[in-house]
């Protein structure tokens, strides 16, 4: 619940005007700032994401964001990328988790 709390405080309508152009979806767009939603991960990287039903983008995007900066080895990162895989939809989500990942070079094979 702390995530979608997160979420909704930081939603910009202007900002979900914008995105809904480039980015298409199933889910609704908060519009929330790339940098707002690094930056609160990073912080909350430690959670335990819980992948249900995304309603929003930017719950996706979060969750793959904790998943990159968590402190969890490579292939516990894959098995969790592997939960999250099937709610991703569009390029957007897929471009800014992917670019995040680092030291994975172990799990060539999957990516």
């Amino acid at each position: 619940m702390k995530d979608l709390e997160f979420l909704l405080a930081n939603a910009s309508a202007e900002r979900a005007k914008f995105d809904q152009k480039m980015i298409f979806t199933k889910y609704k767009i908060l519009g929330v700032q790339n940098s707002l939603l690094e930056k609160y991960a990073k912080a909350n990287a430690g959670d335990e994401e819980v992948f249900l039903s995304p309603i929003y983008h930017e719950q996706i995007v979060l969750w793959g964001y904790k998943i990159a900066f968590s402190k969890s080895s490579p292939a516990s990162k894959v098995e969790r990328l592997k939960a999250l895989l099937p709610f991703i939809d569009n390029w957007g989500s897929c471009d800014v988790i992917v670019v995040r990942l680092k030291g994975m070079q172990s799990e060539q094979k999957f990516f």
